[in-house]
């Protein structure tokens, strides 16, 4: 009789409500065998389900037991009373898989084939070894208390507290062990930079330690220097989770230096930048000892997203997680640049438009010849004869007439002087005997007509 035994899988999954499949093959070569029987030994943390013929030369039968108080072994009667001479059976066996049953790294597995008339020496017997895994279930999530926008303008320039929440849940029923590393840029575009960062874990459950400088990581670009800080052995309990805080500084190296040198015409709009960097948490385990069960994502990264600037941020990958974290300053528009500047050309525009207004003589006065000269010359071209407005000609009348007396004032005044110091002048004599001559002869006609 020989023996031979294959596993239908690489691994023991440790998992709730699993199988593990065995393929025996037990061939006789010799004479008929009496009373064969095939006996299967394994771990206690198996437990002998069935027995089914895959593949045989031959219709043959088969009936399994348990034995009393034994727990790891299972012995089977292949074709009693009699196993042909040149027959060879392939039998599939399946053993359940206990969850709670403390496994080692490695099981082995040993079947046994023999009967009545074989000898010790001619026993069939194969043993074969194989690795064991768990399975664990683990969810990665940030909390929606994270601070991920921060703000800067020159009224504030100080640095702003950048704080990210991670939650790590083991969802499965068995304890495991993680190393926990979160990437971090600290140097960053217009000036930005990532101060004062830590980890803190949740009651202290492990410490970390921060490895500076990392430039050549998959996840940081070639431009910024990055940081990793590493947690390493922080145990997951089952049905339980465990908090990460990932704490730092933001700082704008220099806000009111490089308001105060930006372009002149940017201080009337203003000027805003804008940075997005990513921040990276890793969990790693023992993936010979655990295996993780595959599962999607609860959110996905958004599509618009350039894989390459994301780096190791996948969304099909359960022990990544990233947080997009945005970083704006804003330089707000002068205000007294604009005023002064809006008054200054205000009063430069009244400048120019006064200097047109004089060069046209807005500002230059109005005589009464100039009004004439226009009135002739509207008369002129309308064909008629020149018609002096009687207002007009009296008001110049009047004008002349005063002038003239003006002139005569002081001659009157000269004679009036002469007078009182040398008596009346003979032309004055005789004007006044004509007049009383004249008045007499005046009145002895009006007599004679009474």
């Amino acid at each position: 009789l020989t023996v031979d035994l294959d596993f239908l899988s690489k691994t023991i999954l440790v998992t709730e409500d699993n199988y593990f499949n065995v393929s025996v093959t037990l061939a006789n070569h010799g004479d008929d065998s009496y009373n064969t029987t095939l006996t299967m030994h394994y771990p206690p943390g198996l437990s002998f389900s069935k027995l089914e013929v895959t593949k045989s030369s031959r219709p043959t039968l088969h009936a399994c037991y348990d034995l009393e108080e034994v727990l790891d072994k299972t012995v089977c009667g292949i074709s009693l009373p009699v196993y042909r001479s040149k027959s060879s059976t392939t039998f599939q066996s399946s053993f359940r898989v206990a969850k709670d049953f403390e496994w080692n790294d490695k099981i082995s597995l040993t079947v046994t084939g023999k009967s009545d008339n074989s000898n010790s020496s001619e026993i069939g017997l194969m043993t074969k070894s194989i690795p064991v895994q768990y399975q664990i279930r683990m969810a990665l999530t940030v909390n929606e208390d994270t601070v991920t926008y921060l703000n800067f303008t020159t009224d504030d320039p100080a640095p702003q507290n950048m704080h990210v929440k991670y939650k790590i849940d083991n969802t499965g029923f068995k304890d495991f062990p993680v190393n926990v590393s979160i990437l971090l840029p600290t140097k960053l575009e217009h000036s930005f930079e990532v101060i004062s960062y830590d980890v803190i874990v949740q009651e202290d459950k492990t410490q970390c330690s921060i490895q500076p400088d990392l430039k050549k990581h998959e996840s940081c670009s070639p431009e910024n220097s990055c940081v990793v800080i590493r947690c390493d052995s922080l145990m997951l309990e089952r049905f339980s989770g465990v908090e990460l805080s990932l704490v730092g500084k933001v700082h704008f190296k220099d806000l009111r230096q490089h308001a105060a040198n930006i372009a002149f015409l940017k201080r009337y709009t203003g000027e805003n930048g804008e940075v997005k960097f990513w921040s990276l948490i890793k969990v790693d385990y023992d993936p010979k000892r655990f295996v993780l069960a595959s599962h999607k994502q609860e959110k996905s990264s958004p599509k618009n997203e350039n894989p390459q600037k994301t780096g190791m941020c996948k969304d099909n990958d359960p022990t990544i997680k990233c947080t997009n974290v945005r970083v704006e300053f804003i330089i707000p528009p002068n205000k007294l640049l604009i005023i002064l500047t809006g008054a200054g050309l205000g009063l430069l525009l009244l400048i120019i438009l006064t200097v047109i207004m004089w060069k046209l003589g807005c500002f230059k006065r109005k005589t009464m010849d100039y009004y004439q000269e226009q009135e002739d010359k509207v008369s002129w071209e309308n064909g008629s004869p020149v018609n002096f407005n009687p207002d007009f000609s009296s008001r110049m009348m009047s004008i002349s007439e005063t002038d003239k007396k003006s002139e005569q004032l002081p001659e009157e005044k000269q004679l009036l002087d002469a007078e009182k110091t040398n008596g009346p002048l003979e032309s004055d004599i005789k004007d006044s005997s004509e007049n009383v001559n004249g008045s007499t002869a005046v009145s002895e006609p009006q007599e004679e007509e009474k």
